[in-house]
């Protein structure tokens, strides 16, 4: 049983430094080569600057106790994996907090936590799984990389070296400062989480899954990040500050409360690793996505609630969307680079409610094979704030909420909606009567040929299949056209093909 320790603290008499014992490569201030489990009721107390703070080459368990951890390296770290029941771990530590990870067998290195209390502030990630981590409980404050305010500068992704477009991004690697990652799946099924990280606050190398429990996130980076498949089936997650708020090569959300802010994409189905499948034209760090269509990525939200705030597309998908349920609601900027939604394939609703407001001149709409009636309106430029209602014929309210951003175009889709009826929609200080000639009321904006029409603000306009792909240009340049009142602009770039 633990008892009552005082601070172990290295740096005497070796100047803080660990000596190998035989062919032991001791760098940890309690140090096994075997099997190590940690219990009892009471505190555990390490302070080292020269190595991590407990370290087992098998697996490391805890049971319970009280641990109080500063290192300079890793707070905890098992080869095999690292297993927690319970317990109170405050650590602080110069590179991962908690670390399981095997380089000689990668199907170990495991992380599994079924309760305790976790108050971690470390300058790599807050709990690292070189395999697969389980999280069924406990209750998680984490500060990763210095948080949030500390995020390495995101670059938008620009179109190479075409004359007069400055291309100044540089390649930089970084420490991984998530809050917790995996390199296999990830699984969250219960837990309280605080959030504050440098890099993604979630992050799965394959499939992460969030099944309950509640965040609280402000990242640098990504909300969520998976490699392959991103599912939400419960939970209530805020995000409060991101650079994309979930992204995916795929995304299924099934139930759960998610409201985010992001100030690129809010929903984002793009395929790749943790550069998001977006690797910038001048090797900068990450840029939004390519204008090349995905046909495995796809976006269905089938139930659950979700809010979101985006500074570039509201919902993104490289291949199709499928909305067949729950309740959506998103605001994307009326600034014409960006839209509410922005699909490689096709999109489709089929139930739910479903509201958005952004740009005209990026709208795009559900297409024919939709079964829900959906309609598209613009409407003259509103405020932030205003109030968006859909009302029937009756003056029965159908749809009611106030949008985050300022917007001249609206989507809307309900179960009520229906093929011949009429319906009137107020946006702000517009109303409009809409008659459902067709089930889909209200075509995309962005349709056209394969060049491109570029806006002098930040965006280039790419066409594939009918539907709109983008891409940023930096907006750097001294002989660019004028921008002839914020219209696209007459210059047009030709791709091959």
């Amino acid at each position: 049983m633990l008892q009552q320790l005082p601070i172990r603290k290295t740096g005497c008499p070796n100047g803080g430094q660990f000596v190998a014992d035989n062919d032991n490569n001791i760098d940890a201030v309690i140090f096994s080569k075997a099997d190590l489990t940690l219990n009892g009721a009471g505190t555990l107390a390490i302070e080292t600057d020269g190595g991590h703070g407990v370290v087992s080459k098998d697996d490391l368990v805890f049971t319970s106790g009280i641990y109080k951890i500063v290192a300079s390296g890793h707070g905890f770290s098992g080869k095999d994996s690292v297993r927690i029941a319970n317990g109170e771990f405050t650590i602080v530590s110069g590179k991962d907090g908690i670390q399981a990870e095997n380089a000689d067998d990668t199907s170990l290195g495991f992380l599994y936590i079924a309760g305790g209390t976790f108050d971690i502030n470390a300058d790599g990630d807050g709990l690292s799984a070189g395999s697969y981590a389980q999280l069924d409980g406990g209750t998680y404050t984490l500060l990763t990389g210095g948080g949030s305010a500390n995020a390495a500068v995101q670059e938008d992704k620009w179109m190479g070296n075409f004359p007069g477009w400055e291309d100044t991004a540089s390649s930089t690697d970084t420490v991984s400062s998530k809050g917790v990652k995996a390199a296999g799946d990830l699984l969250i099924n219960s837990g309280t989480f605080s959030m504050d990280t440098a890099d993604d606050a979630l992050h799965s190398n394959a499939n992460l899954t969030v099944s309950g429990g509640t965040y609280l996130i402000s990242t640098g980076d990504d909300g969520l990040h998976a490699d392959a498949g991103l599912t939400i089936t419960g939970g209530s997650l805020e995000i409060t500050e991101s650079y994309e708020g979930l992204e995916g090569q795929t995304f299924d959300m099934t139930g759960g409360e998610i409201q985010l802010t992001a100030s690129d994409n809010g929903l984002n189905a793009a395929g790749g690793n943790d550069q998001s499948g977006l690797e910038s034209f001048g090797g900068g760090r990450r840029g939004p996505d390519s204008f090349s269509s995905d046909s495995s990525a796809y976006i269905h939200i089938a139930d659950g609630t979700l809010h979101i705030d985006a500074s570039g597309d509201g919902i993104d998908s490289n291949g199709s969307l499928t909305a067949s349920g729950g309740q959506t609601f998103l605001s994307s900027p009326d600034n014409g680079g960006n839209g509410a939604l922005d699909y490689g394939s096709d999109a489709t609703i089929t139930g739910g409610i479903f509201v958005a407001a952004g740009s005209s001149q990026m709208a795009s709409h559900f297409g024919s094979a939709s079964t829900q009636g959906s309609m598209m309106v613009s409407v003259s430029s509103q405020q932030a704030g205003s109030k968006i209602v859909l009302a029937d014929s009756n003056g029965t309210e159908l749809v009611s909420w106030t949008a985050e951003k300022a917007f001249d175009s609206v989507i809307v889709s309900c179960p009520e909606i229906v093929k011949g009826a009429s319906y009137s929609l107020t946006a702000g200080t517009d109303q409009v009567s809409v008659t459902m000639d067709s089930l889909i009321y209200g075509s995309s904006q962005a349709e056209g040929s394969p060049s491109a029409a570029v806006r002098c603000c930040d965006m280039a306009l790419y066409v594939t299949a009918g539907q709109s792909q983008k891409a940023r240009i930096r907006p750097n340049i001294t002989n660019r056209p004028p921008i002839d009142g914020g219209r696209f602009c007459k210059q047009r770039i030709k791709f091959p093909g």
